[in-house]
């Protein structure tokens, strides 16, 4: 259905167009007349025409200063320019107006016809364009809870393996640095409550609580986890830390009062102090910690008694991230360590053995850190002549040069532990089949004896081994059956249920798939085939 306003001043005029349109299009248009420029302002408000047939001469208001007041409120419409004169000033005014279709009176029939024709295309195209853009922002709006959902998942769990964390910050448009951690938890309010009942009021009060906490912050929102909300609100940079304590808290605060009177449920707000994106699970277990350990309705990390502190220009955060890096395996921590150690003799350089004590600390602590990451076996003397080497470091550049070996050591000692593991599943992986190739093995079969799940175990056989689980069990079949046809005369059928197919059918077509040939074929020509 296509609404179209015909303007002219002339009545003959506006008969004959509203006859030839409807003769043409029928139920297809809706048509209404005005005899004035005014009239087409109105009418363009009331109305709201798709296609605006407009003569220009009209007493008053003419066609031009008309579709000018009609354009701004309704940007889409699409305007026929009718003119009684072939002017070149009123063709250019009416170009400059964005409108594409110019007419002189009086207008043949085959022409205004094949002009509607046009413009109505563009407005099928539109239209068109405008549902897959719903649909997409449909789609969108249906997936952004989910992408969210894994952004906080990958954050809590230690996720951040091939990117994953810039994946999640790409798709969600997040081009901040910075940010801390919300967490909400809900108060139950008597101790006789249905639980079970109360969850599920909790349940449908998520979308609300996700709504308000993205009309409050620039956040980030996790599932309802239990008894939890997870959001992470994001920054710009990471300002000077009172202010922003103080400006989180009121926001929090508000938070809480507009959940308390929209949902009518108690919550307490713990929050966590602002880092890098990177380092954002450690503002999840301040934020965490701030909930434990104080039954204010909101209380930051940063304000608990007896808090750890540090002095003032100290790179905590520095100091921090070496040690997540290291635990990660990380080669960045290699630039990490030498960031702090810059620090260290530019702040006490002075202070040879204060440096030197202070590096050992950061060794030892990272290597703490890769032995439980990484599960390598430990060994007491391991760390034997640490304190003779740094004693007997006179310069600071040697004493830097130890200090990231020792980093790169610890790097290392988690890749290799974890290169061990994985190649020792798989050796285990390919031992199993080996020796059961015989049987109906599966996928599942041998994660089962491995210890991991399917997925995983798929993963590694590529990795390693270049080939799926299904593509490595074939070939140890097809290579036995290949020595069984050229060195015994057992049957075909007998071959094929001794490298593990029961159906002798199945067996030939998989064979002839691997080795190009039919087994009788193989049979008859092997040595000529291999």
């Amino acid at each position: 259905m296509y609404r179209i306003m015909l303007a002219d001043d002339e009545g003959l005029e506006l008969t004959a167009l509203k006859y030839m349109i409807e003769r043409k299009f029928g139920n297809q248009c809706e048509i209404q007349t005005t005899r004035s420029g005014r009239g087409a302002i109105e009418l363009a408000d009331s109305f709201r025409p798709d296609i605006a047939i407009m003569d220009i001469q009209m007493p008053g208001i003419n066609g031009i200063y008309a579709m000018q007041e009609i354009l701004p409120k309704h940007p889409d419409m699409h305007f026929i320019v009718l003119s009684a004169y072939d002017n070149f000033d009123y063709a250019q005014q009416s170009i400059k107006l964005g409108v594409q279709e110019y007419l002189t009176k009086p207008v043949k029939k085959d022409l205004l016809i094949k002009t509607l024709e046009n413009v109505m295309e563009r407005i099928d195209g539109n239209r068109k364009r405008r549902k897959n853009d719903l649909q997409l922002r449909e789609k969108l709006e249906t997936a952004l809870p989910m992408l969210e959902h894994g952004f906080i998942y990958s954050v809590i769990m230690g996720l951040d393996t091939a990117g994953l964390m810039e994946q999640y910050q790409e798709l969600l448009g997040i081009h901040q640095q910075y940010g801390c951690f919300l967490v909400l938890a809900a108060q139950l309010p008597r101790k006789n409550t249905d639980s079970i009942q109360w969850n599920l009021n909790l349940n449908g009060m998520y979308e609300h609580i996700r709504s308000l906490a993205h009309e409050i912050f620039s956040a980030v929102c996790g599932p309802l986890m239990g008894d939890k909300v997870l959001c992470v609100v994001l920054h710009d940079a990471q300002e000077e830390e009172y202010s922003t304590r103080l400006h989180m808290i009121e926001q929090a605060r508000e938070l809480n009062r507009r959940l308390t009177r929209a949902v009518g449920q108690q919550f307490q707000i713990g929050i966590g102090s602002v880092v890098p994106i990177k380092e954002l699970e450690r503002s999840y277990k301040q934020a965490i910690n701030a909930l434990r350990q104080n039954k204010d309705a909101v209380c930051h990390f940063n304000d608990l008694p007896l808090q750890k502190s540090w002095e003032k220009g100290y790179p905590a955060d520095l100091e921090y991230r070496l040690y997540e890096e290291v635990s990660r395996g990380d080669h960045n921590a290699i630039q990490t360590a030498e960031q702090f150690f810059d620090w260290m003799l530019m702040i006490h350089g002075e202070n040879v053995t204060d440096v030197k004590l202070k590096t050992l600390e950061l060794v030892l602590q990272c290597e703490h850190r890769a032995f439980h990451t990484g599960g390598r076996e430990y060994r007491f003397m391991e760390r034997h002549g640490y304190l003779e080497q740094i004693n007997e470091t006179n310069e600071m550049k040697e004493l830097k040069r130890w200090f990231q070996e020792r980093i790169r050591n610890a790097l290392e000692s988690v890749h290799s532990s974890k290169e061990d593991q994985t190649i020792g599943m798989v050796k285990r992986a390919e031992q199993y089949i080996q020796q059961h190739y015989t049987e109906e093995l599966t996928l599942n079969r041998v994660s089962e004896i491995v210890h991991v799940s399917p997925p995983y175990i798929s993963k590694l056989f590529k990795e390693k081994l270049g080939t799926t689980f299904l593509e490595y069990l074939t070939r140890i079949r097809m290579e036995k059956a290949k020595q069984m046809l050229r060195e015994t005369q057992e049957s075909i059928r007998r071959i094929g249920c001794e490298v593990g197919y029961q159906d002798p059918n199945y067996f030939s077509r998989a064979f002839k798939k691997y080795a190009g040939v039919t087994p009788r074929e193989y049979r008859d020509n092997g040595s000529n085939i291999e």
